[in-house]
């Protein structure tokens, strides 16, 4: 059986989906019910993409204007951000907030990123949390391949490719 819609105008019946009616040519009113499910299947869309966006995300790096700019836009598009500037700030940060993911540098005073991420892997509950690893010394990716890190960016960094990279680290695979 199909659906059909009457017209406001003439009162004719029309078929559900066209969109202006057979007799007299004037524009059909969007059908009410399959209206409101595409409002119910836009909100649940709205509030999964709202929960996404507000994980947590932990920037470690020594250098603050990377740091605050990183931060900005990322709170900018509706992630929460948590910094530390080096890695021993970093564990304290990580062991309070248990951030999503985790953008760390390499080369940091106190602690390395690399001792960073040692010490952070020794501990349970970060096993599965991912890691973007920042560095100026490209040639250090390869020291890290057996770490099971996510992904390696070169500094200086795309900001748009890091949204990207967040984006799908973080992104629940039905959206």
């Amino acid at each position: 059986m199909r659906k059909t819609r009457t017209c406001l105008y003439c009162g004719c019946l029309n078929d559900s989906a066209s969109i202006f009616c057979s007799r007299c040519n004037l524009k059909l009113e969007p059908d009410p019910v399959a209206q409101e499910e595409l409002k119910k299947i836009e909100e649940r869309k709205k509030i999964e993409k709202e929960k996404w966006r507000a994980q947590k995300i932990l920037i470690i790096d020594d250098e603050k204007s990377l740091v605050m700019a990183i931060g900005d836009l990322l709170k900018e598009h509706q992630y929460d951000v948590v910094t530390a500037y080096d890695g021993l700030e970093g564990l304290e940060v990580a062991r309070r907030e248990r951030p999503n993911l985790m953008i760390v540098d390499l080369l940091m005073p106190k602690m390395s990123g690399y001792d960073f991420l040692r010490h952070l892997r020794e501990q349970t509950g970060f096993e599965t949390v991912p890691v973007i690893i920042l560095s100026a010394r490209g040639d250090m990716k390869d020291f890290f391949e057996p770490w099971e890190f996510q992904v390696f960016l070169n500094k200086p960094v795309d900001l748009d490719q890091l949204l990207l990279t967040v984006d799908d680290l973080l992104r629940p695979r039905f959206i």
